[in-house]
């Protein structure tokens, strides 16, 4: 009894001292993601504590630490639906898990526009957290010309990103595509886009990291109504019709 009264004691005063030195903070990371993490109360740039992202309904899509503004231990990243999607370990850059949803909003594929040889060993590029987190930290239904909106066909919408051989997101275009509309494209800046946006692992062809390019496909639904934010919601694969 004595022992379970010293460590609740002692977690006490950790927890208080923890708290004097840091605070909560909130960020808005894109129109569907936000940020609520610690930082230090004498520099409050630097991330120190707990990291989450959280979508619309409240839930936490990612779970992570930070230590003195590096990302460090296992991450844990999740769809919207609460699946587990991928665990990184940032602190040996290692990929511990990684599942893939038939029924994900996204369709994830990659090129390497220099080729690659038959003989050589390719380790394709993939976003830090799984292509449907990479998706929402770009996407932004504002950015849906009038010409798609007003669509009575099918359409779609592909995020093209060019990743270099750090693995940083370099540029990114959004194509738009449809039945009654010709492709429209448009080109976009990262230097809006949160850090989180960035993170990539490069594709390497026999260890060594080179250039790439990813891309997101996602069917949209193009809902005429009245209902703000409803109109023209990205479609989940597989549901039903």
């Amino acid at each position: 009894m004595r022992c379970l009264l010293l460590t609740s004691t002692l977690l006490i005063v950790f927890y208080g001292a923890f708290c004097q030195d840091h605070q909560t903070n909130k960020k808005t990371l894109s129109r569907h993601l936000r940020a609520v993490y610690d930082v230090l109360k004498s520099d409050r740039k630097i991330k120190d504590g707990k990291y989450a992202v959280l979508n619309d309904a409240g839930q936490h899509v990612v779970d992570g630490y930070y230590v003195n503004g590096r990302k460090t231990g296992i991450w844990t990243f999740y769809d919207n639906q609460g699946k587990l999607v991928q665990q990184y370990d940032f602190s040996h850059d290692s990929l511990l898990l990684t599942n893939r949803d038939p029924l994900s909003i996204v369709q994830f594929d990659y090129q390497i526009p220099q080729g690659v040889d038959d003989s050589s060993k390719l380790q394709p590029p993939y976003k830090i957290g799984g292509p449907e987190y990479g998706f929402f930290l770009l996407y932004d239904e504002r950015d849906i010309p009038p010409t798609v909106k007003a669509t009575s066909g099918k359409a779609e919408m592909t995020y093209v990103l060019t990743i270099d051989e750090k693995g940083n997101l370099e540029s990114y275009s959004l194509i738009f595509g449809g039945e009654n509309f010709n492709d429209i494209v448009q080109r976009h800046s990262v230097k809006e886009l949160p850090t989180e946006a960035l993170d990539f692992s490069p594709a390497r062809i026999d260890g060594l990291p080179v250039r790439s390019k990813i891309s997101y496909r996602i069917p949209l639904d193009i809902n005429h109504t009245s209902v703000p934010g409803n109109n023209y919601m990205p479609t989940r694969f597989g549901a039903s019709n």
